[in-house]
């Protein structure tokens, strides 16, 4: 890596959190909506249901249900949610999931699961911190660099010069690395 790439990349990483706060208010939701890729959300509240893992198109509920075909409807608050799975491990009825990503910073998940025609139960969940998903900070140093990288060269325009760009390319990197930038 040249002195010049490093250099831009940790200036990038710093900037990631002041400059995305400074131009998203929480209230009005994301920029675009939630990009699709991978988030990795810690279920909390919910005794059966521990982790909604969204990656590649599919979605498992962890433990128990594994990757389904999984619908993601960006929209200006966030993205819509809906899985479905035949059956799960424990469970020998039908499961669906409903829900919605939303946040500033597309770091919350609000949803209920059904399970066959019970009532829907209440889903709150959380985007794992990076510092939790990737514990070696070396190791989430480079990953954060190449998510990095890679986000600079699809997308079109100057993040440096337009928010809503920088906006962009802050929850791409997020969704390519499945977990909430510190």
């Amino acid at each position: 890596m040249t002195q010049i790439t490093r250099f831009l990349l940790i200036v990038l990483l710093a900037a990631i959190p002041l400059g995305a706060r400074a131009e998203v208010s929480t209230e009005a939701g994301p920029l675009a909506g939630c990009p699709a890729g991978t988030y990795r959300f810690l279920v909390t509240g919910d005794p059966r249901v521990r982790e909604l893992d969204i990656r590649d198109g599919n979605a498992a509920l962890l433990p128990g249900c594994r990757a389904s075909k999984v619908q993601l409807t960006p929209g200006e608050r966030g993205s819509a949610v809906a899985a479905e799975w035949p059956s799960c491990e424990g469970a020998a009825k039908r499961v669906q999931l409903e829900g919605r990503i939303h946040g500033a910073f597309c770091e919350h998940f609000d949803g209920t699961v059904r399970l066959g025609k019970d009532e829907p139960r209440a889903v709150h969940a959380d985007l794992v911190s990076c510092q939790k998903q990737y514990p070696n900070e070396g190791e989430r140093k480079t990953t954060v660099a190449r998510a990095v990288t890679a986000c600079l060269a699809e997308i079109q325009g100057d993040p440096w010069k337009d928010a809503q760009d920088f906006g962009r390319l802050y929850f791409a990197v997020q969704a390519k690395l499945g977990c909430a930038l510190d």
